[in-house]
């Protein structure tokens, strides 16, 4: 709104409606890129969630082991106790040398020790657990005695290795990431040298009273600015992405083989 000096003129108006053309024109690339970014979003939150089941289920499995490993180990501290005991009462009899109590006595101590240290690991393996699932360390919550007996036999390597490279979330995910960059990356490279692309409608009131109206075009013709730079972030991603893609499979292959490895042993 202009507004004029003079009483006998009115103000000059202009009203202007303007919408971007390229948004348009890319709206299914970017709405294509939109639905492929939240798909691996998706992906990886699932895998988090693995992660934590995975990593609960491991110290399950951590504190029914050392719990049966305390147990084990106060059984032969017991023992160890005893044949002190026995050997104390052969001494004084003169059947024993000094010596050979004094070593049944170490060995009693030794074992007593380790029981020590198998309880203490037991109490560190259940707090790990309760933290996992938001209990108490103090609370009356148990678990069983023992652990299962192993199976009769293990899947293939092979097998185990085709179902992480199928299965695994985190490397679905970083896949989707990489094809949502490669698509990215060819978006920008066509979408350069189409520019800013504005089209609109403008209605021009006159002080004279008289109107004025018709079409606006505004268009960014990329002869100086070629968005070198947009194409040049868009190429780093996408190898960054490809990057991390073969970072994850060669640490699926590594965990797999870990595992089996342990498992063997």
């Amino acid at each position: 709104v202009l507004s004029s000096s003079r009483s006998d003129e009115r103000d000059q108006v202009t009203f202007g409606l303007v919408t971007s053309f390229t948004d348009l024109i890319t709206l299914p690339a970017r709405t294509r890129l939109a639905e492929g970014s939240f798909a691996a979003l998706q992906q990886a939150v699932g895998a988090e969630v693995l992660n934590v089941a995975a990593q609960t289920e491991q110290a399950y499995y951590d504190y029914v082991g050392a719990q049966q490993v305390a147990a084990l180990r106060a059984q032969i501290a017991k023992a160890g106790a005893l044949s002190a005991a026995l050997a104390t009462r052969y001494q004084e009899a003169g059947n024993l040398t000094p010596r050979a109590l004094a070593l049944e006595r170490a060995a009693a101590s030794q074992a007593q020790l380790a029981a020590l240290d198998a309880q203490a690991a037991a109490y560190g393996a259940r707090t790990a657990l309760a933290q996992m699932l938001g209990l108490s360390v103090a609370d009356n919550w148990t678990v069983p005695a023992q652990l299962p007996l192993p199976v009769a036999r293990e899947d293939e390597l092979a097998a185990l290795l085709s179902l992480a490279q199928d299965a695994r979330l985190d490397l679905a995910s970083a896949r989707a990431q990489a094809g949502v960059r490669a698509d990215q990356l060819g978006v920008v490279g066509w979408t350069r040298w189409l520019g800013e692309l504005d089209v609109g409608f403008e209605l021009e009131r006159e002080k004279e009273g008289g109107r004025l109206t018709g079409p606006l075009l505004a268009w960014e013709v990329p002869l100086f600015n070629q968005h070198e730079d947009a194409l040049l972030r868009a190429d780093t991603e996408l190898q960054l992405a490809v990057n991390e893609v073969r970072r994850i499979a060669t640490d699926v292959d590594n965990d797999v083989h870990l595992a089996y490895a342990k498992v063997d042993s």
